[in-house]
């Protein structure tokens, strides 16, 4: 994430809320880092309005890195990212968050790729939906076009 994307999601934070493209409150924040804790999730991937503010408001507990829809399903994205975010870790779980709040927004995911195959489960939190994967699909992601 870069910094001038976290001094952007600092600045938006009010009152129990985080506000950057999305809406997502301490208490889903807080409910993400218990049920990553309990899935042994480290990392995952959702659009690009959310995944920082996730990755900031859980203090940097769970990493969420951004994608984009593109015509493979779902690419890395373009825009303020480290390429190792998207390199694939043999044996990891991982997970997709759509977040319902932000399907207006810039490029939103509003689904799974069906190259990642059948989720292992999914669980709800407020307006994210989290599908949890029992391999690392950034082997499945496409490409950054830059």
């Amino acid at each position: 994430m870069s910094v001038y994307a976290l001094l952007a999601l600092r600045s938006s934070i009010e009152e129990g809320r985080y506000a950057y493209g999305t809406q997502i409150t301490t208490a889903e924040t807080q409910q993400l880092v218990r049920y990553a804790n309990r899935q042994r999730l480290a990392y995952g991937y959702a659009d690009y309005t959310t995944a920082p503010v996730l990755t900031w408001a859980t203090g940097l507990r769970v990493h969420v890195f951004p994608v984009r829809p593109c015509s493979q399903g779902l690419c890395a994205f373009y825009l303020h990212t480290i390429s190792s975010w998207y390199a694939p870790h043999p044996g990891a779980r991982t997970f997709l968050i759509v977040d319902q709040a932000s399907q207006g927004s810039y490029l939103p995911v509003t689904r799974p790729s069906a190259a990642f195959g059948r989720p292992a489960s999914r669980a709800q939190l407020g307006d994210l939906t989290i599908y949890v994967y029992n391999h690392d699909i950034a082997a499945q992601l496409g490409p950054n076009p830059g």
